[in-house]
Formats: structure tokens, sequence, C-alpha cells
């Protein structure tokens, strides 16, 4: 990925971390299995706050995707029926016989040479119709700081669950698997940091 020079927040710095992470969400989402960054000034602007910032948000959204490697490997997009805001962009992901990744992305942004804004989401509705005879038994939401569980509710088809609060974009795996959590967790903290 290349992003904007001029695109980033001037005060205070906080890099390019969320223009990546939507570029990033997107490209798994459309079936990407694998992630390549490219920085054309890095060396010139080595030393700034901005590219540290940068960086650090880059080896985040990285750790989430190695975390995710296993899923995100063999997956591929899947046109399930969702029904949400207009303000959120959700796509879903087969992840496996027993997984589905679904990638939501706030639509409410702006990129400018000012820097990148968004107006966050607070718990927002997910509503999935999912292939018929899956059944989640569990579902994880990836985060910044690791996987973390969260309620899902299904009658027949339809799976239900709320955003949270959504910054940029969020990551849940849904799967069949009752140990997800504990399985993601063991996972993570295995990853280097």
């Amino acid at each position: 990925f290349q992003a904007e020079d001029g695109i980033r927040d001037r005060s205070p710095s906080r890099g390019l971390g969320d223009v990546y992470k939507r570029q990033v969400y997107a490209s798994v989402a459309a079936g990407a299995h694998g992630i390549c960054y490219y920085w054309y000034n890095a060396n010139k602007e080595a030393g700034c706050q901005w590219v540290a910032d940068t960086w650090a948000e880059i080896a985040i959204l990285n750790r989430q995707l190695q975390l995710l490697a296993p899923w995100i490997g063999v997956g591929f997009p899947v046109d399930l029926s969702a029904k949400t805001p207009d303000k959120l962009w959700v796509k879903t992901v087969a992840a496996g016989t027993d997984a589905l990744l679904v990638v939501m992305i706030n639509r409410q942004y702006r990129s400018s040479p000012a820097g990148f804004t968004s107006t966050p989401l607070a718990q927002t509705p997910v509503e999935l119709v999912l292939p018929a005879g899956f059944t989640v038994a569990s579902a994880v939401s990836i985060e910044a700081d690791g996987p973390q569980a969260i309620a899902v509710t299904q009658a027949g088809p339809t799976a239900r669950f709320n955003t949270g609060a959504l910054e940029v974009g969020r990551l849940v795996l849904l799967t069949r698997r009752s140990d997800l959590l504990d399985r993601l967790q063991r996972r993570w903290n295995g990853l280097q940091r």
C-alpha cells in the first residue's frame, strides 16, 4: 500500500495508521492472503514522530493479521446478506469450513491534506444471514490489545451482534467451535510483539 504523504494528523501525531487500517481491512475483505506496505519517502522523514507512530500502528495491524493467518490464508470473499446502517461497510470472508470473518469499516471518514478524521460509531447493530446449517458457537473481535469475546444471538440463519465503539474498522471471527477465544488468546500470547 502507499498512503498519500500529505494525509496525516499534525496535532497530535497519529501517523498514517488509520489510513493503512482501512486499506488492509478492505484488502482482507476482497480475499487478500498477504499484505505488502510501500513507503516512498521513509528515509527522508526518519525521525519524524508520525513515522514512528505509523510503524507502531502497522505493527498492531500485522499482529492482528498474524493471529488470523490460519483463517485468512484459506479464506475467500462470500456475499452474505447483511443488514446494517449505511454508515457501516460490512463484508464477509469464508475462513475454512468452520468460520466466517466479518470485516467492518466505518464509512464516516475523511482523508485530506489536513489529516484523517472519522466520526466514531457506537453500538452499531450488524445482522447477517449465515449459510445454511452454520451455527455460531463463539464470536471474537480482534482488537489492538488482543481477541475479545462478543455476544452474538442467532435465530435460524440470522446472526446479530453490535460493533461496540468503532473508530475505523473491526474484524470479527464467527465460528462453529466453542473454544475459539481460548485458541486465539493462546496464539496471541505466542506472537512476537
